[in-house]
């Protein structure tokens, strides 16, 4: 299963949901809905934008935990 850490990487970098909205174009609602983690559902562009805005990768914003 694929979880979203995007909430501890923002904090990491010191940047807020409202920022990272305005630096990637996207919605605060989508920002905050994949800050709250669980299996929130994103596009490979929504990811490409939140990676490019964080100057980071996808495998920094999501982890993979095996299913038990």
């Amino acid at each position: 299963m694929f979880e979203w850490e995007l909430n501890q990487v923002i904090k990491e970098q010191g940047i807020s949901q409202i920022a990272l909205a305005k630096l990637s174009g996207l919605s605060k609602n989508t920002i905050n809905a994949l800050c709250r983690g669980g299996d929130q559902r994103a596009s490979l562009s929504t990811v490409n934008k939140i990676c490019s805005a964080l100057n980071t990768s996808p495998w920094t914003i999501i982890k993979y935990r095996k299913d038990h």
